[in-house]
């Protein structure tokens, strides 16, 4: 098939791809795959507790502010927050990257390293995460 130019795309996908060159964000592959402009949208959230239900919320990077609009009333219910900015770097790679320090921390309780070494962890994996987002 062939996708309209005005078409409006948004990843959920949390990741980046790895090259030679560094990386791309996925919203910068998926908007070049189809051709057209890919939002995205990231929360901490657990999938079965959306389904059920349970709060959760999320953010919308959308360099357009008609595609974050049209996004937020898509998502946003009353136990699903959605909020929007402009951008989409920043939220995707917040979004990505809140999983490799989660991981990190989950490894240093399963080691019994205590809190503040997974306050270490989560220190430097944001201010790694800001250092990424200034370069991005």
């Amino acid at each position: 098939g062939v996708i309209k130019p005005d078409a409006r795309a948004i990843s959920l996908i949390k990741g980046m791809e790895i090259d030679a060159n560094g990386f791309n964000l996925l919203t910068d592959v998926i908007g070049r795959e189809l051709g057209v402009e890919c939002s995205v949208l990231m929360g901490a959230n657990i999938a079965s507790e959306v389904a059920e239900g349970k709060f959760s919320e999320a953010t919308i990077g959308a360099v357009d502010d008609s595609h974050a609009d049209v996004f937020t009333q898509l998502f946003h219910t009353d136990t699903f927050h959605v909020t929007a900015t402009n951008d989409v770097p920043a939220v995707e790679l917040c979004g990505t990257l809140k999983n490799v320090v989660a991981l990190g921390a989950g490894f240093v309780d399963g080691l019994h390293l205590g809190n503040n070494s997974k306050a270490a962890i989560m220190r430097v994996g944001i201010k790694e995460t800001k250092r990424l987002i200034d370069r991005a």
